[in-house]
């Protein structure tokens, strides 16, 4: 494996089922070498910061891209925000 591939920082905006998924299978398989997760739901954030889905949350969408060299948009349908 690259060393390439765990330098890169996710971003996972969306801590829940699929999110929160992804995140642990690029854990595993070392795709990433931080994890910072976004979710609307603060609960949602406690768990994955936990359960070691995530190395740590960040309290807005832009503050979790930033210096990301990959995005996940793993948000439901619902999400009031992409309704608008």
């Amino acid at each position: 494996m690259s060393s390439a591939h765990t330098s890169v920082r996710l971003a996972v905006l969306g801590v829940g089922y699929m999110g929160g998924s992804l995140a642990l299978a690029a854990r595993r398989a070392g795709l990433a070498g931080e994890i910072v997760g976004y979710d609307r739901d603060p609960a949602a954030g406690t768990v994955a910061r936990e359960r070691g889905i995530v190395d740590r949350m960040a309290s807005s969408p832009v503050e979790a891209v930033v210096g990301a060299g990959l995005v996940v948009l793993a948000a439901g349908l619902r999400e009031p925000a992409l309704r608008r």
